[in-house]
């Protein structure tokens, strides 16, 4: 993938975001072991959304993009994937899983994921009502938005696992900002 992308998208957007593709089935295992089995997930369908979800942030970055520079600055400024993806959506009409579900559908990958980023999609909106799983995925989401922008402010992630029962957040951040 590196070397399909290295002369479309700056290397430093490659780095960050391929590392947190890999890092997304790990750290669901470990968000699903701190929940204890009180939340139910088709997991290989969540695997597949957070390995695939953010997806589009190389579709929008892309030099030959529209507004890839806005998308670039974007992304270094803006802390929040929710905030991150409404920006975008006001500024280029679309949003990362918008852009993820088109790249997907474009490689005929399996239509459930498609519908899933669809369905985060119209929740973050607020299109539609959001369940446990919802939060619990875009929670999820948001965290590895944060790795891969290398933002350091965790207040705000600490403060919604608090709210979303996720009791060892602190130890799970830790497994994963130091390794």
């Amino acid at each position: 993938m590196k070397d399909a992308l290295q002369h479309h998208v700056e290397p430093e957007v490659i780095e960050q975001y391929s590392q947190v593709f890999l890092i997304a089935p790990k750290l669901f295992q470990q968000i699903r072991k701190s929940l204890g089995g009180k939340v139910k997930f088709d997991i290989a369908l969540t695997e597949q959304v957070l390995a695939f979800a953010l997806l589009g942030v190389f579709l929008l970055t892309h030099k030959s993009a529209y507004k890839h520079d806005l998308m670039l600055h974007s992304l270094r400024g803006i802390d929040d994937l929710n905030s991150l993806n409404h920006h975008i959506r006001e500024s280029m009409e679309i949003s990362i899983f918008a852009s993820s579900s088109l790249m997907l559908s474009l490689w005929h990958i399996d239509v459930n994921l498609v519908k899933q980023l669809n369905h985060l999609e119209k929740v973050s909106k607020l299109r539609v009502k959001s369940t446990e799983q919802d939060e619990l995925v875009l929670f999820m989401l948001s965290f590895l938005y944060f790795i891969a922008s290398r933002h350091s402010d965790f207040n705000e992630l600490e403060q919604k696992a608090e709210l979303l029962n996720i009791n060892d957040f602190k130890e799970i951040k830790s497994f994963f900002i130091n390794e």
